[in-house]
This record gives C-alpha cells, sequence and structure tokens, in this order.
C-alpha cells in the first residue's frame, strides 16, 4: 500500500505498464515512450487490450493535463493498420474528443486535425470497404460502419464520391442505394458540403420515411449542413409542428459538427427562449437535454461568460445540475487549450500535416 515504488526493468527499449490492462489504474508515458508503445503495437507486440487499454489511457490524461496532448497524437499515428474494431473505436473517440475541443481554433490546425484523421482511416476504410453482405457478422458490419463515418467526416476523396453517388441515386427514388448502416454517415457526408436541394431531399425523407428509425436518422442529419440559411432552417424546424417536443434534440444535436452551428444553436435558445420553456418542462429532461446541447460544444472564455450572464437571472429549478456538468465540461476544455494549445500546432507542425 506504499504510494510509489521503482521496479527494475531488463529491457528499456520495450515494456508496458499493466499488461493485457488487466488493473483498474491509468499509466501514464512520456511521449517518448508513447510513441515506442505504439511502435509496439504495430510490430504486433501487444494485445486488442493493451492496444485499445493504453489509448484510453492516454486520451484520458491528456485533457485534464496529466499528459500532454502531443503524446496521445504520437501513439496514434501508428495505429493506420491496425486491425481490430475495439480499438479503431477507441482511436476515434479520443481523436474526435480533440477535434471537439480545438472546433473554434484556428483553420489551419482543425485542417490538420482532419488531414491526421484521414491519413490514419483511409486505408483501412477502404481495405474494409462499404458494401455489406449477409456473411458480415456483426463486429465487420460495425467496423465498416465506423470507418466509412470516420474517412467520410475526414474528407477522404473515395468516400465522399462514393456517398454522393449512393445519395444520388437515392434522391432519383432508389431508396435501397444507401444501406441502412451508413444512411446516416451518407447524409452527414452529402449536407457538410451541400446545398438547399440535398437538403429537401433529406427533410422529405423525415416527413415521409416508412420507419421511425429512418425518420430519425433524418433528423438527426439535417444539423450538419453547414450554410447558414440551412443551419436557421433546421433551428426553424426543431420548434415547429414536424417536430414533437421530445425530439427537438435531435436536429440541434447534428448542428455541433462545425462551429457555425455550435454558435447558431446557442442564439437560438436565448431568443426563443420563453417557447422552448414553455414547450420542454424540466420535469421531463427534455429542457435539460437542450440546455446541454446547447452549452457543452462551447471551448472559449468569452463564450463560457455568455452562458452564464444568461441563465443567472433564471429560474434554474429542474436543469441546474445539467448546466453546472455543461459548464465545468467547457471549463475543462478551456483549460486544455490554454496547456496544450501550441504543444498540438507544433505537433502537426513537425508532422507534416501544417506545411509551412
Amino acid at each position: 500500500h506504499e504510494g510509489q515504488a521503482e521496479f527494475k526493468i531488463p529491457d528499456l527499449d520495450f515494456f508496458k505498464i499493466n499488461a493485457d490492462h488487466s488493473g483498474i489504474f491509468r499509466t501514464s508515458y512520456t511521449p517518448e515512450r508513447l510513441e515506442k508503445l505504439g511502435k509496439a503495437a504495430k510490430d504486433g507486440l501487444l494485445t486488442v487490450e493493451d492496444r485499445a487499454g493504453m489509448i484510453a489511457d492516454a486520451g484520458a490524461l491528456a485533457a485534464p493535463g496529466y499528459q500532454k496532448t502531443s503524446g496521445i497524437l504520437s501513439l496514434l499515428k501508428a495505429f493506420d493498420s491496425e486491425s481490430e474494431y475495439v480499438v479503431w473505436n477507441e482511436i476515434l473517440t479520443r481523436i474526435g474528443s480533440i477535434r471537439g475541443a480545438w472546433v473554434f481554433e484556428d483553420s489551419k490546425v482543425k485542417d490538420a486535425l482532419k488531414s491526421f484523421q484521414r491519413s490514419l482511416v483511409s486505408a483501412k476504410a477502404h481495405e474494409l470497404g462499404w458494401t455489406f453482405s449477409g456473411s458480415d457478422g456483426h463486429i465487420l458490419q460495425q467496423f465498416k460502419t465506423l470507418l466509412f463515418s470516420a474517412a467520410g467526416s475526414s474528407g477522404d476523396p473515395e468516400v465522399m464520391r462514393a456517398a454522393k453517388d449512393m445519395f444520388n441515386r437515392f434522391s432519383d427514388g432508389d431508396h435501397v442505394a444507401i444501406h441502412p448502416n451508413i444512411q446516416g454517415s451518407v447524409f452527414d457526408i452529402v449536407l457538410r458540403d451541400g446545398g438547399e436541394k440535398e437538403y429537401n431531399v433529406v427533410l422529405q425523407w423525415y416527413l415521409n420515411a416508412p420507419t421511425a428509425a429512418e425518420k430519425t436518422t433524418a433528423l438527426r442529419c439535417l444539423g450538419s449542413a453547414g450554410k447558414p440559411e440551412l443551419i436557421q432552417k433546421t433551428l426553424a424546424l426543431a420548434l415547429s409542428e414536424e417536430v414533437r417536443a421530445q425530439d427537438v434534440y435531435m436536429p440541434i444535436s447534428g448542428l455541433q459538427v462545425h462551429a457555425s452551428g455550435i454558435i447558431a444553436r446557442w442564439e437560438w435558445l436565448k431568443q426563443n427562449w420563453e417557447t422552448i420553456n414553455k414547450r420542454l418542462p424540466a420535469a421531463f429532461g427534455m429542457l435539460r437535454s437542450v440546455i446541454q446541447i446547447c452549452t457543452g460544444s462551447f471551448s472559449t472564455e468569452a463564450q463560457l461568460h455568455d452562458v452564464e450572464a444568461f441563465f443567472k437571472d433564471k429560474d434554474q429549478k429542474g436543469y441546474d445540475r445539467s448546466l453546472e456538468q455543461s459548464l465545468e465540461g467547457v471549463r475543462a476544455k478551456i483549460a486544455w487549450l490554454q496547456r496544450d494549445r501550441a504543444d498540438v500546432e507544433k505537433w502537426l507542425k513537425d508532422n507534416g500535416y501544417i506545411t509551412p
């Protein structure tokens, strides 16, 4: 039960604490050691549990400042040939956390993080493909879906072309052109760069789709559209009679994929507060969800102060804890960025993702 101890290691070139990740604790490594562990993983020296576990540790320790974010980026760089779904799921969760925290940063840094994700996932996404057969097991189907989505959201040209081709056939009336597993990803990829024509196809599918699951997919994806007028259309839809009160959170949650959508939905909440407060009683939890969605993606001091000022004179009964949790998350991201903003930018430059 001692607080600390020293252990002699016969070979410093390769070692990993917590073999097979069986112990319930986090292990913090230096960035240099993480890079070596990444190479060890690539060389087949680590189990699936070890690989997924050390990525989870590195991500969980970087956000609160126990180690540098550049360390997890160095670790992940070695995982482009990873073969296991559970490891990829952890990789993309951690990259998603970083990209989410950095969403209001300089576009060159955001584009570089996107490029880093693309460099990791593209080869494996192409290898797995995005056609589904009856012989695909459940995990393989999830794996294909995950990497198709990750490659598309990071701008992989081949996946984007495939998504647009499927979407065009879908919009021409071939409603089986998009496999259900990737329908949401296809809508998301196309809407991010699309215009009113593409938006209306997805909107009509929400209104007329034959199943509740397909309606939900379409409604969630409308927020992916990034043009200002389409963002406003999504926000107007959320409070229209076309969307049930319990579903209001769906279209607005999709807006988190772009900084302009995050800002717009907060302005929407402020401007429509009385209506939203009446329509979504705090007792049912719907208001709590909407408040968390509209505030939780922020990561700057100015945004934090704006949210605090808006709610200062409001009766917070029924959502006070949710609001505080959301603000705690924002404060954590602000601190993370203050610590590691320069560290991440330097790593991206040193590794060729930001060119002079």
